[in-house]
């Protein structure tokens, strides 16, 4: 799967699971710049969780 896949579906999943669109979307462009662009999307939505959860 290509880069802006995952970036889809990492929001996808972070909205279903209570994050606002803007929210998730911001979350994951941070993530993918800080781990890379071949970070998995199970890697993001686990972070974006992890990082809220410390908020």
């Amino acid at each position: 799967m290509g880069a802006s896949s995952e970036n889809s579906e990492a929001v996808t999943a972070l909205v279903r699971l209570g994050y606002k669109n803007a929210d998730a979307n911001i979350a994951v462009a941070r993530i993918i710049k800080e781990k890379g662009k071949d970070v998995s999307t199970q890697e993001i939505v686990k972070t974006a969780l992890m990082e809220r959860m410390k908020n």
